[in-house]
This record gives structure tokens, sequence and C-alpha cells, in this order.
């Protein structure tokens, strides 16, 4: 047996052990295999990783306001609910609950993810944002095992394979990896949650909460969401509850509480519940009938403190976060030096209103500079080359410009020009076989932040996320079997 194979079967004996998995498919079935993972860590420009640290809480705090400025998100997102039902909904859903919960306590566990931009291979490296995912953010509970995987894969290296300087071909450095506390953060950021909750029911006729996870049917990313439910309980003795949004539909209730303006949510008649997370309901997908929408209503309009909030789930959306690149905008929120620090990580992104045309025909003639992206969370979205191109040539017809095509084109998309980031060799573990090229890398951070419309309980960043994947895939992420977990080294 090879070096490399003898390697990749120590990783995955360590990945099974310490639940770096997934599961092979849905159902009942708890059949595990270890998630893709890159052989060896990859190294971060220091510079470029502590950028995107300090402007975490800047990020946090700009998320949160804009959440509960009702007129700010209905300007925004007017013409796109206006051709996506699900973006419609969900403003509905914002605007019949606002009244009553604009001043409420708010959970994000968001997470922007970023490439490092470089214009020649070997330059410095400049960190511009992909985008901020404001629900669902996943693999906080998995980076921390990748981690400790590729610390543990350093001891069994010879020193004659490892190196000093540089990242060569498949070989392992020997400098220390960035700790990782991503899963311990995340986890003390939801017992904070319970606890400023209970402060509020001092009177309360209920005598227990629980914390509500909503998951997706048959889910096979339990190596991402158990441990945080067994961690709350064995740490902080919070029990959670599990459920789709399907097996609530007819088992919630709201319950008034003399201590709330707003009812306890409780689910099956005897589970009063406190904060409720979200790892489903960011796709249509998931709200199979309009009773599901229901669930969602009820759940916003409770006393629980939501992970996210509605409003904070439309500033995710990718219209709002094109919107926010507007000086304008950010200068209504944040002072003018964070104005300028979050710019600094910002890259080309536009509307498709007759005011960018010049930019969506540059788009046309150079389709490999740019990307459409979709309202969408989760991978496998994105529009890119010919398809992307002959979706922009219909918003360049005149001809076109009353069909439902060329409307539902212009609102429900954005134009982004592509980031390009440094391509390093790697070698990728899946499914029990190595495969090895050119790869290039993502980097998430997670961003926590608890507060009310007058106060802020924590604000901070919680730890990172490193995602690779060949260079050939364009889009894609870990569970969908496209790219793969990592860590990080520093230089």
């Amino acid at each position: 047996m090879s070096k490399r194979l003898a390697l990749a079967e120590l990783a995955q004996s360590y990945a099974i052990c310490n639940g770096l998995i997934m599961k092979i498919q849905k159902g009942n079935s708890y059949q595990v295999e270890p998630i893709p993972f890159t052989l060896t860590p990859t190294s971060i420009s220091k510079k470029a990783y502590d950028k995107v640290v300090y402007i975490t809480p800047i990020l946090n705090a700009l998320v949160d306001k804009m959440s509960r400025d009702s007129s700010f998100i209905n300007q925004s997102l007017e013409s796109v609910a206006h051709y996506d039902n699900f973006v419609k909904k969900l403003l509905e859903i914002y605007n019949e609950t606002f009244p009553k919960t604009k001043s409420s306590y708010q959970l994000s566990i968001h997470r922007s993810d970023y490439m490092l931009h470089v214009e020649d291979q070997g330059k410095e490296e400049i960190p511009q944002q992909v985008e901020l995912n404001t629900i669902s953010s996943a693999f906080g509970a998995l980076s921390p095992i990748t981690h400790k995987l590729h610390s543990y894969l350093q001891k069994y290296v010879p020193e004659e394979d490892k190196i000093v300087e540089n990242e060569e071909k498949g070989r392992m450095t020997d400098k220390p990896l960035l700790p990782n506390n991503s899963f311990e953060k995340i986890v003390d950021i939801m017992n904070a949650s319970h606890n400023v909750f209970l402060s509020s029911k001092v009177n309360s006729k209920f005598s227990k909460f629980y914390v509500l996870f909503i998951v997706q049917e048959g889910e096979r990313n339990i190596g991402d969401q158990k441990p945080y439910e067994l961690s709350l309980v064995e740490k902080y003795g919070v029990f959670v509850i599990r459920r789709t949004l399907q097996e609530l539909v007819g088992n919630t209730n709201l319950v008034e509480d003399s201590d709330n303006e707003q009812p306890t949510l409780v689910v099956d008649g005897k589970y009063p519940i406190s904060v409720v997370y979200f790892r489903s309901g960011y796709s249509p997908d998931d709200y199979v009938k309009d009773e599901d929408w229901e669930v969602r209503r009820q759940v916003e309009y409770s006393s629980a403190i939501k992970c996210p909030s509605v409003g904070i789930q439309l500033v995710g959306t990718k219209k709002i976060q094109q919107v926010m690149y507007n000086d304008s905008v950010l200068e209504k929120y944040l002072n003018k030096q964070d104005v300028k620090a979050v710019k600094e990580v910002f890259t080309g992104i536009y509307s498709l209103e007759e005011e960018n045309l010049n930019i969506i025909k540059d788009a046309i003639e150079h389709e490999d500079d740019y990307v459409l992206k979709p309202q969408r969370e989760g991978g496998g979205n994105l529009v890119y080359g010919e398809k992307m191109k002959s979706y922009l040539e219909i918003l360049v017809n005149n001809e076109l410009k009353s069909t439902e095509e060329y409307n539902t084109i212009k609102y429900t998309y954005i134009l982004m020009k592509k980031i390009k980031p440094r391509r390093h060799y790697k070698e990728i573990v899946r499914k029990g076989e190595i495969s090895s090229g050119e790869c290039i890398s993502e980097l998430g951070i997670y961003c926590i932040h608890l507060g009310n419309d007058s106060s802020v309980v924590v604000n901070t960043n919680a730890g990172y996320l490193l995602r690779t994947k060949l260079a050939s895939h364009q889009d894609g992420g870990v569970a969908s079997g496209v790219a793969s977990m990592d860590s990080i080294y520093l230089e």
C-alpha cells in the first residue's frame, strides 16, 4: 500500500470514529460514510483572514439593523416578490408579524463566505465576499473536526514528507494549524438565547422550555446537526426536539402567556419553545403545502427567539446583498469607517436593470468573467457560461421586454463579477477514493449575533469553514458531493 493510500485509510478511520460523517441515504437507515475531506490543510493569507474576522461584528450589526427596517426590506424586494413566489410568501409573513416582532430578540448564526481574489497567480490575496448565508449555515460542527483530523495526520507524516516554506503537491505542512471553535461558540450562543428567553418568562405558566430544530425530511447531514443537540443537553441541560415543517402541521399552538405580548409556541401540546433553529425553510421545496407556510407564520408570530427571523432570512436574499453594496444604503446603518471596511471585501454585483445595460453587454461578451445568482440559498443554483449568456441576451432584446420570461430573469437574478482565487494542488478523499488536481478554496467565517432593537448580548465571530473543490467544478457544496472539508494554516 502506498503512503498516500495508507494516510487516506488512517484519515477515514479517524473521520468515522470522530463524527466527520454523513448518512449514505435518506430514510431510517443510519449507515454513514466519511464526509469528503482534503488530505492536507491549506494555507491562507493571515492578512486576508484577519481582515474578514475584523469586519464580522460590523456585518452582524448591519444585518440586524436592516432586518428591522421594514421600509428598506419592502422597497428592496417589491419587484422580486412580484415574480418570485417564495420571496413573496416570506415578505407577506414579515409584514404581517413585523408590528409585533420588530423589537424582539433575534438570534443570528450567519456565515459570510469569501474567496481570496488574485489578479495574477502569486500576487496578494484580496478577500472578496461570495455571499452572506443568513439561514441554515452548515458545517459549524464538522469544521473543528476537520481541523483535528489534519492535526492528527500531521503526527503520522514523516518529517521528510512535510514542507516548511511552500505548499507543494500533496505534501503536509509542519506549521501549526489554525484552531477552530465554531461548534463550541454556536452551542454557547444557542444556550445564551435560551437563557435570554427564560429571563423574560419569570412568571410564565410553563415550567420548562425546549429548543426546536426545524429540519428537512430524511436529513443526511446528521454529523453537523446532532452534535448541537447532544452538547446542549449534556453541557447545559437544554433539551432539543427535531421536527420537519410537515411534522409541525396541526401540531403547533400559540398559547397566551401573561409575561409577554407575543404568545408562546407549543409543539405537540407539551413542548413550549424558547428558541427555533432553522436547518430547513430556505428553499421552496421545504414548503410542500400552504399548511407549511402557516407553521412558519406561527413560529414567526410567537415569542420564541428565531434563528433566523424571517427578516434576517430576507436580508440574505441576493437582491438585498446587491442593494447592500451601495454607499447610500450602508451609510444609513454604519459609520464611515465601518462602511469603508466592509466595502473593501465587496466585489462587483449588479441588478439587471437598464442602468446596468453596459455591464450586461460586457457579461455577454465576456461570459467567463460573470455569473448569475438567484435569490435561493444552497448550492447548485448558479447560472454560468452559455446558459447565462442566453438569459442576458433576452434582457437586451427590446422585443421581449413585455414577456414573463424577461421579467422573471430581470427581477429574480443578480449579476456578479467572478472572483478569481489562487489555484493550488490538492488531494481529496471521497467515498474511499483519492482524487487530485488544481483546486480552489472558499473561506467562510461564522458570525453570531444576539440582541433586540435596543441592546446587544453577543456580537462576534465564531470560527471558520474552509471548503475546497477541484477548479473544474463551478458550483456545488460539500453536501452535494462537489466540495470537500478543509482546514487552515496561516501564512
